[in-house]
This record gives C-alpha cells, structure tokens and sequence, in this order.
C-alpha cells in the first residue's frame, strides 16, 4: 500500500525530496565557507540540521499522513505542517541528536577498553542503541497523528509533546517487537539503496520513508483498535443516506 500510493504521488514527491535536498545543502555551505572554529562550526550544522530539518521531515510526514487518509494534499503542506509541528519536532529531533550522540560516545569508549566488564559494558550499548534506533522511524508518524488528535478520546485530550511521542513509540514497540523491528529493517535498506543509487536521494527517499512509515504505523495502530480498519472493498456499501424520499402524493 505505501508503494503504491507513493507511486500515485510521485510527482509530489520529487518535488518535496528536491527540496528537501536543496536546503540540506545550506548547512554543508555553512560547514564549508563559514570561517570559524571547526567545533562551533559542527555544531552550528548540527542545530541547524536538527532544529530546521526535523521539522520539515514532520512536514513531509504531513504528506504522507494525508494521502494515507485519502485526504486533499501538496507541496504547501510540506510548510504548513512544518511550521504546526516545529516546536515538538525541534525538541525531537535535538534528543535524538543528543542521544545518537551519547550513544555513539559510550559504544566507542567501551569498545577500545579490554576488560570482561568493558565488553559487558559494550553490549548493554548495543542493545541501547538498537532499541532507540527501533523507536526512531515509529516517531515521526506518532507525531503528526498525535497532534491531529488521532488518540484523543471524546471527553479528553491526548497528551501532547514530544515526550508523548517517545512514550507511545516505546509502548507501540513493545506490542509489537517484530513488526517494529521490520520497519527499521525496511529504513535501512531504503536507506541503502538510495546511497547506492545516488539518484534517488534527492527525490525519492523522503517519500518512500514517509510513506513506509506511515503505513506502517497505521497499521499497527489498527491491529491495537485505535484506529478503524480501512473500508473493504468487497464489502457492500449502504445506500440508504443518497436515497431521495417521497411522499404518498408524488411530491418530493
């Protein structure tokens, strides 16, 4: 189903992954022309990457969420959902920064140490460093459909914010472990072959993720009963409301 609703889609899509690629490429202007201290110059292309791309992921993920329900859908949404998302997704996106970060700092000290508790110590890391990359891809579209209200009840409001978002992708992976794990698998490989390709990176890849994504998050959304299944096409559809009545007399 994401493939072929990417596919009906592909043109927006080129259009939102050249986009995407062309202000990527502001940060690696900043990193190559900006004459100061390399240090702050990483870091200044690390916030503006996390900070002013994370959000116009959640954009796309906007895209995404609205061609999944069938709704109306364009280039403008990429902005509008990024400038309604930006706040949590900016703080989303500096945790996982700091994280992948911490994460990436803690495996290599362990691992260039030589000790039965270092190589412990290193497998706790792994396995750390698993689970959050498992959490990643599940978080982008929890996010967009929070702040849509998908999990928000009749009386009372869904909880908000990017912290809600981590704690419902942890419980998401935990009811469904392998399913989670799968759609890592399946970023993965999008992943791969879009590097290897080369061509696909500035239009496609964006949309192939967030469609996955998506789907995948819907789905398991609909296995868990918070969201409806999707209708079945084989199944009769009532008529009853685009019947016109009649009165006895003949008049309408």
């Amino acid at each position: 189903m994401a493939v072929r609703l990417g596919w009906d889609h592909i043109g927006l899509w080129m259009i939102v992954g050249f986009t995407l690629f062309c202000l990527l490429s502001v940060p690696l202007l900043a990193w190559q022309f900006l004459p100061i201290n390399p240090v702050i110059k990483a870091s200044l292309c690390v916030v503006m990457l996390t900070v002013g791309f994370t959000p116009l992921l959640a954009g796309a993920q906007t895209i995404a969420w609205n061609i999944g329900m069938n709704r109306e859908t364009g280039w403008l949404d990429l902005w509008s959902g990024a400038l309604e998302l930006f706040a949590p997704a900016a703080v989303l996106g500096l945790i996982q920064a700091v994280i992948w970060f911490v994460g990436a700092v803690a495996l290599w000290f362990y691992v260039s140490q030589h000790s039965v508790v270092a190589v412990l110590a290193t497998i706790v890391c792994i396995y750390c460093n698993l689970m959050w990359a498992v959490l990643t891809p599940l978080q982008l579209p929890l996010l967009v459909m929070q702040e849509r209200g998908v999990f928000d009840e009749q009386e009372k409001r869904a909880r908000r914010g990017t912290l809600a978002v981590i704690r419902r992708s942890f419980f998401l992976m935990i009811g469904a472990p392998a399913a989670a794990f799968g759609l890592l698998v399946a970023n993965v490989a999008i992943l791969l072959l879009s590097v290897i390709t080369v061509v696909t990176v500035p239009l496609f890849t964006v949309g192939m993720l967030a469609m996955v994504n998506d789907q995948a998050v819907t789905a398991l959304l609909v296995r868990f009963t918070v969201l409806p299944p999707p209708p079945d096409p084989a199944e009769a559809v009532e008529d009853e409301k685009f019947r016109v009545n009649f009165r006895q007399d003949g008049d309408r």
